[in-house]
């Protein structure tokens, strides 16, 4: 066996084809690689959905590779899955550096990042006096400064306030709405059914107002 003489003959065969056909002979390589550098960055994130996500992008990627004819539709939509969970850990890991960044990871920050990610809403861990919290109140008052153009020489720059205090804080850009949330347990509609929960939610903005309620018996 002459290795030399064989590799030869491999960029031989390379030179005769086409780009196109030398990118077909790469696609489940570059599948493969991309399959394993999501599930080693996937692996610490902690994000419902997202393993089964992983595993089932892997079994798919396999079953495509071994496939004698190259389906470059089904590969297609291996990629768009392949997006939708590098977003995800893109998102996390964005959301980790801003937050809690070289912070020991708890199980509530976990949660929450997860809540952030996944959730319409979330409870930030440690209320409004917490460090979650003073870390978001800084990015909106960089934010603010970027679209303003303000310097952080401005005297202006450095106006807080209280987060509990009742005047607004500078920090925060206009309320385009505010939204205003009612949840009680009670019983209903007789004083003695069975104690069942309502909810009541509430929409203003400066036109309109929208209200909305769920109540159950």
């Amino acid at each position: 066996f002459d290795d030399t003489r064989e590799a030869e003959k491999v960029l031989h065969y390379l030179e005769a084809k086409q780009p196109r056909e030398v990118a077909l002979m790469l696609v489940s390589t570059l599948t493969h690689a991309a399959v394993a550098t999501l599930a080693h960055h996937a692996a610490p994130i902690e994000v419902p959905g997202l393993e089964p996500a992983v595993r089932h992008i892997a079994g798919k990627a396999e079953l495509l590779s071994r496939a004698p004819i190259t389906d470059m539709r089904r590969y297609e939509e291996l990629a768009m899955e392949l997006a939708w969970a590098e977003c995800v850990v893109a998102q996390v890991a964005s959301l980790e550096h801003k937050l809690c960044p070289g912070a020991g990871q708890t199980q509530e920050m976990r949660k929450f990042l997860a809540a952030l990610v996944t959730q319409p809403e979330a409870l930030v861990p440690g209320g409004p006096r917490g460090d979650i919290a003073a870390r978001i109140r800084a990015m909106f008052s960089e934010a603010h400064k970027a679209s303003q153009m303000i310097s952080d020489s401005d005297p202006s720059s450095h106006i807080t306030t209280e987060p509990w205090s009742p005047i607004l804080s500078s920090v925060f850009p206009p309320a385009s709405e505010r939204e205003f949330i009612l949840r009680v347990s009670a019983p209903r509609p007789a004083p003695t059914s069975l104690v069942t929960p309502h909810r009541l939610s509430v929409r203003l903005r400066k036109d309109e107002f929208i209200m909305a309620g769920c109540f159950s018996q």
